[in-house]
């Protein structure tokens, strides 16, 4: 049987899989729309592990680009962070876990995207990956931080 840390550590995985799921449909979905409203057009492409838009007419405006790509990850990383702090008003702390650490990956992704699209690819990706990552590892120690505090809080 597992215990209760067991059980508390397969909830914040689950948790964490699950906004990550709904993070990648959501970043995508943000930065089609946007360029969309910006009179651009392309279409979704989803992967096993992400996605891309696939841009077939760039907007007109000469900033728009910039805001297309800092949509997807500003827009998911901020309505994460905000659940985030819902959850821990509520005391749902395996859930501010998860949206704390995917909602800075996708909050950090977010900023990068929209300041340094114009790299070349492969540096692109590459980078991308270190900054997200150092968004969740912000993530998991804020959530880590809270999670302790509430513990030896006095009620």
């Amino acid at each position: 049987m597992c215990s209760s840390s067991c059980i508390t550590i397969l909830k914040i995985l689950f948790y964490t899989v699950v906004f990550d799921i709904f993070g990648i449909a959501t970043h995508e979905y943000l930065h089609y729309n946007v360029l969309r409203m910006l009179g651009g057009d392309g279409f979704v492409v989803y992967t096993w592990l992400g996605g891309r838009v696939i841009i077939e007419k760039m907007p007109t405006e000469p900033c728009s680009i910039t805001l297309v790509m800092l949509a997807g990850g500003l827009g998911v990383g901020a309505l994460l962070l905000l659940l985030a702090y819902l959850s821990y008003r509520s005391r749902s702390y395996e859930e501010m876990f998860a949206e704390l650490v995917v909602g800075f990956a996708q909050l950090t992704n977010g900023i990068y995207d929209g300041f340094f699209w114009w790299l070349p690819r492969p540096e692109y990706y590459i980078i991308g990956e270190i900054v997200g990552s150092l968004g969740a590892l912000l993530g998991l120690l804020l959530g880590y931080h809270l999670w302790n505090r509430s513990l030896f809080r006095t009620a």
